[in-house]
């Protein structure tokens, strides 16, 4: 099954360009100009991702994203991507989307698409999470009994099992946070620079 993109941008070169390239990635893609043909087509295609143009006309992206916030539970909402010719931190505050998701309306094509990759494997760790929720805490390990003829390997599998757990737990979480909060390429040689 392909992922599905949305594409929501006012500039119709730039909008006809990311579809494009973003068909040609292997995406199923779909355009919009404005904010209230956005809200329908997210509404109607449920896409995986979705790009958006901050200065797009009829609600702007942040009525878009604040709409999506109050329609969708969390695991249901598609991720997104925010461009726009503001500073990506104004943007960030602006519209509640997560700063190393807001790129500058100059940014590459293959720099949308390491971050798209990033956000689709995070969003299935957030789904998986939704409908497979592990446990706050591994339960404690029952206290091990002594038998006679078993090893002492046997004796204490429950609370290596419990440990395991909650290592991989441990695990998924940092996982996903760092996907979430990871800059992109760009972003992050421009603060090596700075």
């Amino acid at each position: 099954m392909d992922a599905v993109l949305l594409i929501a941008d006012n500039d119709g070169c730039r909008r006809h360009e990311l579809r494009r390239f973003f068909r040609e990635s292997g995406f199923l893609t779909m355009a919009v100009a404005d904010g209230l043909q956005c809200i329908t087509a997210l509404r109607s295609l449920q896409p995986d991702v979705l790009v958006i143009a901050a200065e797009i006309p009829w609600g702007g992206a942040d009525g878009v994203v604040a709409r999506l916030k109050e329609e969708l539970p969390a695991y249901r909402r598609p991720s997104i991507i925010l461009i726009g010719d503001t500073p990506a931190e104004m943007l960030s505050s602006r519209t509640g989307v997560a700063r190393c998701n807001c790129f500058a309306a100059s940014v590459r094509r293959e720099e949308l698409l390491d971050r798209i990759g990033l956000l689709m494997a995070a969003g299935l760790l957030r789904i998986a999470q939704h409908w497979l929720p592990l446990p706050s805490r591994p339960a404690p390990p029952r206290p091990a009994r002594r038998r006679t003829g078993v090893s002492a390997a046997r004796q204490w599998r429950p609370a290596k099992i419990g440990a395991a757990t909650g290592r991989i737990e441990d695990s998924l979480r940092r996982s996903s946070h760092e996907i979430l909060t990871a800059p992109s390429a760009s972003q992050a040689a421009a603060q090596r620079v700075k």
